[in-house]
């Protein structure tokens, strides 16, 4: 039987992503032809579609999802917020970096119209800063991308002090995190077991209920074939129950919850 499958974390860029040897993609609307062939072979029922425009190449890439859902139910735009600007909208992505950065982020999340859904990619540094306010922000469904970028460290003990302040919010049942990205934690290739000790450390302290599945397509293909993005590294030992619930389940019932979108 096939998995069904809640796409927390993936790109649809109208011209193609740019990875570090070209447009990996080509050809408008490359992306969504292929990720729509990927949908039915793959049976992924809803996709959160992150916006970008931090680069001059992705600008108008919130206007470009927003076309792209009408008609398509299964795609959810979360357009792109960049750092300063005001954190408005139902649902919102936000790439924080620096303290900085997380300060703007816990100051913004401290208005009475944050959004209900945010997906963050942050860095320790921004997280860190950002903390107090996260786990405040108990209206909002909150998904740290990618495992909280740990980067590839060169040890399990330096890859636990990078994850602290992505700890720290184990304790705030609104806040998620995605099993996305996972090359990005690893210095091997698929099927990255150096990121096992990783995920079972954030499974452990968040629980298998509290983590989601993302693809990141397409900057993923740079690195993986997407049938191997599917094909992710989960938390040892993980029950039918919390195979279902990071694949599907949770991110299904969180965004009908938090949006209030009838089931």
């Amino acid at each position: 039987m096939t998995d069904r499958l809640f796409d927390t974390h993936c790109h649809l860029f109208e011209r193609g992503f740019s990875g570090s040897t070209g447009v990996l993609l080509r050809g408008r609307h490359a992306e969504l032809h292929a990720y729509e062939r990927y949908r039915s072979e793959f049976a992924i029922e809803r996709s959160l579609v992150i916006g970008f425009e931090g680069e001059a190449g992705y600008l108008g890439s919130n206007a470009y999802l927003e076309s792209l859902s009408v008609g398509r139910p299964w795609l959810i735009p979360v357009p792109f917020v960049a750092v300063g600007s005001p954190l408005r909208g139902r649902a919102a992505c936000a790439y924080v970096s620096t303290a900085d950065d997380g300060q703007w982020l816990a100051a913004e999340l401290g208005r009475r119209d944050a959004p209900s859904l945010l997906s963050l990619n942050a860095r320790p540094e921004a997280l860190a800063a950002a903390a107090p306010a996260l786990r405040a922000a108990g209206g909002t469904w909150i998904l740290v991308s990618h495992l909280g970028l740990p980067g590839p460290a060169p040890s399990l003990l330096a890859a636990i002090e990078r994850l602290e302040p992505l700890l720290s919010l184990a304790a705030a049942d609104h806040v998620t995190v995605k099993l996305s990205g996972q090359y990005a934690a690893s210095s091997l290739g698929y099927p990255h077991p150096d990121v096992q000790p990783i995920v079972d450390l954030v499974a452990d302290r968040f629980g298998g209920l509290r983590l989601t599945w993302g693809s990141d397509f397409s900057p993923c293909l740079e690195h993986v074939a997407f049938a191997e993005a599917v094909d992710c590294v989960l938390p040892s030992g993980a029950s039918p129950t919390e195979r279902d619930a990071i694949l599907f389940s949770t991110a299904d019932r969180l965004y009908h919850h938090y949006l209030g979108v009838p089931a």
